[in-house]
């Protein structure tokens, strides 16, 4: 019988390589903002709010340029760049496999809820998860993914000890921990962690940990 009843997925990097979409966006967006075109490669530095992702590329903290990037690439994202996200091979057969179980799947990730609700209905995802908790869910943002992962365990009455945290970046294993949740690293997505305890090189791994 296995020791967890409620797995938390993140999604970028996690469940879906949304990378081209989000590349895309970046670089129109880019160009807009600084009017010359881009050939930065961010897929190491996806995670943050994109914003975050722009001020330590071009090291501009300017709040209105900063701004108005934002609202381009959420604009451009939002019509277009979300289409090309992919999910990563085997989650049909995991996901079945642990509502054949009879385990609760949620998502947490610091995506917009926006994006995050069409990628879900174009991909037929929905189906698989009792909630989906996303930056912005509540109009303002959670302040960080530690503080969305603790309200959906407090507003689903879940007990930490009996979850396991699917994630690809520092920021997911840290909420992990502060939350006191058995984190496992998904080493396919965008991160890199050196110290993982339990590591999925493919998402059908995760399997052998449940």
């Amino acid at each position: 019988m296995s020791a967890y009843n409620t797995v938390i997925f993140d999604l970028d990097g996690t469940i879906i390589d949304s990378f081209p979409g989000i590349q895309h966006s970046f670089e129109v967006a880019y160009e807009k903002a600084l009017s010359k075109p881009c050939s930065i490669d961010i897929k190491s530095l996806i995670g943050p709010p994109i914003g975050d992702i722009f001020k330590k590329v071009t090291q501009i903290e300017d709040a209105v340029m900063v701004n108005a990037f934002v609202q381009e690439f959420q604009m451009q994202y939002d019509t277009e760049g979300y289409k090309h996200s992919v999910i990563y091979e085997g989650y049909d057969e995991v996901f079945r496999y642990l509502m054949d179980m009879g385990m609760d799947l949620y998502i947490a990730t610091y995506k917009r809820d926006l994006p995050t609700r069409l990628i879900l209905a174009e991909k037929d995802m929905e189906k698989y998860f009792q909630g989906v908790y996303t930056v912005d869910m509540h109009g303002e943002r959670f302040p960080n993914k530690s503080a969305m992962v603790e309200e959906l365990l407090l507003k689903n009455g879940l007990n930490p000890d009996n979850c396991l945290f699917i994630g690809d970046t520092l920021h997911d294993c840290i909420a992990s921990k502060e939350n006191n949740i058995k984190f496992a690293f998904a080493s396919f997505g965008y991160g890199s962690m050196e110290d993982a305890e339990i590591v999925l090189k493919k998402p059908l791994d995760l399997l052998k940990f449940i």
